[in-house]
């Protein structure tokens, strides 16, 4: 009885202290990661307000190239748009041809048809196949 409570005892201990080392793995890593990241100060015949300026200018590079990535996600990557009689698919970033569908013009409700003149956009390959596959024969 006595040996297995101090089993117990001890599996409990080291429990407390996988959880307290995993715990300040988080809470103080975090702060090294933001360490690692921060722009490097040399010394040099600058003055320190000049320094400062260049420090607050790369910090606010940083902001917004992390902002125009996450914009890049939500945009339309693809459009459907009428060639001919048929439907056909662009880039639409480039209007380059990505690829001509057997879908007619004809096959589409009429609001479709109407938006295909401008051009359908779609954020996905998943959303552009499955409009394709849902008006297709």
């Amino acid at each position: 009885m006595k040996q297995t409570r101090m089993i117990r005892i001890s599996f409990l201990i080291c429990t407390i202290c996988m959880v307290a080392a995993f715990w300040s793995g988080f809470y103080f890593g975090g702060s090294q990661l933001n360490a690692d990241t921060a722009p490097v100060q040399t010394a040099s015949g600058q003055d320190a307000d000049s320094q400062k300026s260049t420090t607050e200018e790369k910090k606010n590079a940083s902001r917004t190239d992390s902002v125009e990535s996450m914009s890049n996600l939500s945009e339309e990557k693809y459009y459907v748009k009428v060639s001919g009689t048929y439907l056909s698919v662009y880039f639409s970033d480039t209007d380059r041809l990505y690829f001509e569908t057997s879908l007619k013009v004809s096959d589409l409700p009429e609001y479709l048809r109407k938006d295909a003149l401008d051009g359908i956009p779609f954020t996905s390959l998943e959303n552009l196949y499955s409009f394709l596959e849902n008006y297709s024969s």
